[in-house]
């Protein structure tokens, strides 16, 4: 986890394989952010709430302006949901 002022990097997942697939879902609450991968949770951090009038979602590169941080891949399937799903949400989502 990076924090800077109000905004907030969440890491986790290592040893992600290439050259294939993987599912990674985000979920965020009031309280937590948790990321998975393939439908196992692997990093969580506490937040105080989200202004989803301000706030400015990044995906696939970071805030910070960290060139090491960008993704160099593919994205498919993205999806946005109005609310955190559980955990069997997510793990179901990525077994499909």
């Amino acid at each position: 986890t990076v924090s800077s002022g109000n905004d907030t990097m969440l890491r986790g997942a290592p040893g992600i394989t290439t050259q294939r697939w993987h599912h990674i879902a985000v979920t965020v609450n009031l309280t937590q952010e948790v990321i998975y991968l393939d439908g196992t949770a692997h990093g969580t951090q506490q937040v105080h709430g989200i202004d989803y009038n301000a706030d400015v979602v990044y995906i696939g590169c970071d805030a910070f302006g960290i060139a090491s941080a960008k993704f160099v891949g593919d994205l498919d399937d993205l999806k946005i949901f109005d609310g955190a799903l559980t955990p069997g949400e997510v793990a179901a989502l990525a077994a499909h």
